[in-house]
């Protein structure tokens, strides 16, 4: 990622501070800790300036920049460049507190269950995972967002019918960018994932969306509520929007349908991370859409998602 995407990372206070409150909370001189993710290594500096000795992995050349800002400050940190799951384990010693930023605007897709999993056989008795805890949510909504990307392909554009390309669209999931989604149910609980034994695999749920108003819903609003440590919470609730915030929060089309308070909308969600990344399938009132579908499934695509080779000609 180029250093301008880092800037926004750290300019959202809100995230970094309740990531160096947890390793206030948590770290003590001569621990070792073990930082997955590094990026620009905010985390590993401040681990070292809490005392500790610091092992930072990072796949991307922002770790360049990071080897920089380590040497011009004085702290001695190891920096292990590569991806963290393929890594040898002979690269890495057991460590007093494990953390990683790598939640994802939808929880699971920066593949934080398969790190941490992998994590845990490096971690000392009694050690530290941060975060621990992962909360998903979710709730019907109305977006400008996702009605404005739809209507887009519902148009004639320089004289060519475009339109087939909208059911793509459909089974596609959008950043609520503006911010601005109303919601119009109470929230849904859909997944709690425990980091300390959770494993790979699929997360669903199913249920009924309670409507508090009446209008017209166009989307499932997604968000997350993630404990770093005891007491340190980052909670991605709509009402809890704060300035230069870096995730966001995701949308998921569906209808349009009108509803009406008091009534209920059957839901159902699923993340499988054996899939990949972003491997999302959902129902709202019986209509079922998934990201499987948000792009033609050609034997590429199948064989990446699915693990099926293409038949022979």
């Amino acid at each position: 990622m180029p250093l301008n995407y880092h800037a926004t990372l750290l300019a959202d206070e809100v995230r970094t501070r309740a990531f160096l409150k947890a390793l206030e909370k948590t770290i003590s001189p001569g621990m070792q800790v073990l930082d997955i993710g590094t990026g620009s290594g905010i985390l590993a500096f401040y681990a070292a300036r809490l005392g500790a000795r610091v092992t930072a992995v990072e796949i991307g050349e922002i770790l360049d920049f990071a080897r920089v800002v380590a040497e011009s400050n004085g702290w001695d940190v190891r920096f292990l460049k590569g991806d963290f799951l393929k890594i040898d384990r002979t690269e890495f010693e057991a460590y007093d507190v494990i953390v990683s930023e790598t939640i994802g605007n939808m929880m699971l897709d920066e593949e934080i269950v398969r790190i941490m999993s992998r994590a845990r056989e490096m971690l000392k008795p009694g050690g530290k995972l941060i975060p621990f805890r992962l909360k998903a949510y979710a709730a019907l909504a109305f977006s400008s967002v996702v009605e404005k990307a739809l209507s887009f392909w519902e148009d004639r554009r320089y004289g060519i019918d475009f339109s087939i390309l909208k059911e793509f669209m459909t089974n596609s999931y959008f950043w609520d960018s503006r911010q601005d989604a109303d919601v119009l149910s109470r929230p849904f609980f859909i997944v709690e994932v425990d980091l300390y034994s959770a494993e790979p695999g699929r997360r669903e749920n199913g249920g009924e969306f309670l409507v508090e108003r009446d209008g017209t819903a166009n989307a499932v609003l997604l968000w997350w509520e993630v404990e770093l440590v005891p007491g340190v919470i980052l909670d991605l609730a709509p009402e809890k929007t704060w300035p230069n915030q870096s995730w966001y929060r995701v949308l998921l089309p569906c209808g349009p349908l009108s509803v009406e308070a008091g009534k209920t909308i059957p839901f159902y969600y699923c993340y499988d991370e054996r899939l990949g990344s972003g491997n999302v399938s959902w129902s709202v009132a019986g209509e079922t859409r998934s990201a499987v579908f948000s792009a033609p499934l050609t034997a590429e695509r199948r064989r990446r998602i699915f693990g099926v080779e293409p038949s022979p000609p």
